[in-house]
């Protein structure tokens, strides 16, 4: 049966591409449904343009020199975009490099909508987004065996989304791909300067795309403190791309716990978790409340847009989850 995109734009913040088999509507795609291009020197940003390359310097040396910043620079994996060959009937992610420090200075920059203008005219509507860093970010929509949704309140210290509301998330590392073949390095970091991408050109295409689907399950241990072993495989719910933010995009995954809420809140409290303090108390939301989209406008409001759009992702397969109803019937909301 053949994987199909849908695209949506939801409450003028996000465009989602939502992703399933339409044999498995009720589910996201796992890692052996996917594949995965990767091509350093194809699939990077366009760093023709003068006048953005010296915003981006300038917004860096911004962020990085008051000395109160914890923002270094490092590899990221970009995204230039998604294919479905419908022959193999496999979901494919076309992937580049770039760094934080573009990531920062291209989505976040005064220049970011004219970036975008200029990317539009440029490729004659083709790649609006040909300027932009597309750092893949990572989003984990995560359901306890109680049915509740972990949501995060993010630290004020963060680079983004600080004292917004999010889902457990982050960034795959090209280091972690390096360095599982080659060692551990510290070169591949830097506070202040650029970095040489070319040594990560020849990275297994597979290690990749296992890093990609494996980095929200290291996100769930690391931020909330969740054992791999209480977690399910993730499953891929689609693409978001923030429209507030120069198509910031993240790839959001389903991960069902064998915890509850109340089993979650507890290991979470005891902050031996490695990012501990990049958020400050967990929120859960019935998964009903998503299902049914009656989720609190106000806690809306505070979220930041991909975690919006997590969970737009997760109502839409909720509602695709749902048997057709041949007869009337009532449904009560609990809540806590």
């Amino acid at each position: 049966m053949p994987i199909v995109v849908e695209k949506n734009l939801f409450a003028g913040r996000v465009e989602l591409d939502s992703i399933y088999d339409t044999a498995h509507p009720e589910k996201g795609l796992l890692e052996s449904d996917s594949g995965i291009d990767y091509d350093v020197h194809s699939f990077g940003r366009n760093t023709n343009r003068a006048d953005h390359e010296a915003a981006i310097e300038a917004l860096w040396h911004e962020k990085t020199s008051s000395g109160q910043t914890r923002v270094y620079n490092a590899s990221k994996f970009r995204l230039k975009g998604l294919e479905v060959k419908s022959k193999e009937s496999q979901f494919v992610l076309k992937v580049g490099l770039t760094d934080y420090r573009d990531l920062l200075g291209t989505h976040y920059s005064k220049l970011t909508n004219q970036m975008v203008q200029d990317g539009l005219t440029d490729s004659d509507g083709k790649d609006p987004y040909m300027y932009m860093s597309n750092g893949i970010g990572v989003g984990a929509v995560t359901l306890t065996k109680d049915d509740f949704v972990v949501l995060v309140k993010r630290a004020g210290w963060t680079g983004e989304g600080a004292h917004k509301i999010d889902r457990p998330g982050g960034h795959p590392e090209p280091d972690l791909v390096w360095e599982a073949v080659n060692g551990p390095s510290k070169a591949h970091s830097s506070p202040s300067g650029c970095l040489d991408l070319s040594l990560y050109s020849k990275l297994d295409s597979a290690l990749v795309l296992s890093e990609i689907f494996q980095s929200p399950c290291h996100e769930l241990r690391d931020e909330i403190n969740i054992p791999i072993e209480d977690q399910s495989p993730p499953e891929l719910l689609g693409r978001i791309l923030s429209t507030q933010a120069g198509g910031r995009v993240s790839l959001d995954f389903l991960i069902h716990l064998q915890l509850d809420r109340y089993e979650v809140q507890s290991r979470y409290a005891k902050g031996t978790q490695s990012e501990a303090d990049e958020s400050e108390n967990l929120i859960f939301i019935p998964v009903v409340q998503v299902k049914d989209w009656c989720v609190d406008q106000e806690m809306i409001h505070n979220m930041t847009d991909h975690c919006l759009g997590g969970l737009r992702l997760f109502h839409l397969l909720l509602k695709r989850s749902a048997p057709t109803p041949t007869t009337t019937t009532t449904t009560s909301t609990t809540t806590s």
